[in-house]
């Protein structure tokens, strides 16, 4: 497995990185340990360990929810902003507030098996998602007029 170093350093120091899939068999324990999590909590948060890395919910679409997913975020941070914001309801284009200095956009992603493989492989094609944006410091959101680009990186 290559796992490579960004701005975020070596993701397998923060997180214990799922390895790629090698083999039928994996997959199907994963799929049994994902879906054991949802079970015991009502969704989980995977991580993609990319540059910029991704975070996203598995489990809210069994609730008939979205499922959600941010970007360039420290896993720390992605998983507390996933969490709070999976516990409340919402449709896109709502400003979400979840307790942080900045509040959150949330956009639909149109091809969300593109970049939520694991959900996608739970779910197949019957599944929508939510991207939760921030805006720039100077207050300028992803797609305005002005935005610098950031590290975001905005799905659809």
């Amino acid at each position: 497995m290559s796992t490579k170093r960004g701005r975020y350093g070596d993701p397998r120091r923060r997180l214990k990185l799922v390895p790629e899939l090698p083999d039928e068999d994996w997959r199907v324990a994963y799929a049994a340990k994902v879906q054991s999590v949802i079970d015991e909590h009502g969704w989980m948060v995977q991580f993609v360990g990319c540059d910029p890395p991704l975070a996203y919910t598995i489990g809210l679409t069994v609730r008939g929810l979205p499922e959600l997913v941010v970007s360039a975020l420290p896993p720390d941070v992605a998983a507390q902003v996933l969490n709070r914001a999976a516990r409340l309801g919402f449709t896109a284009g709502d400003l979400v507030d979840i307790g942080f200095s900045v509040q959150f956009r949330a956009v639909p992603v149109t091809t969300p098996r593109t970049h939520m493989g694991v959900a996608g492989r739970m779910y197949g094609n019957r599944f929508t998602a939510l991207q939760l944006l921030w805006p720039s410091k100077t207050g300028v959101w992803p797609g305005e007029e002005g935005w610098d680009g950031g590290p975001q990186q905005v799905l659809g």
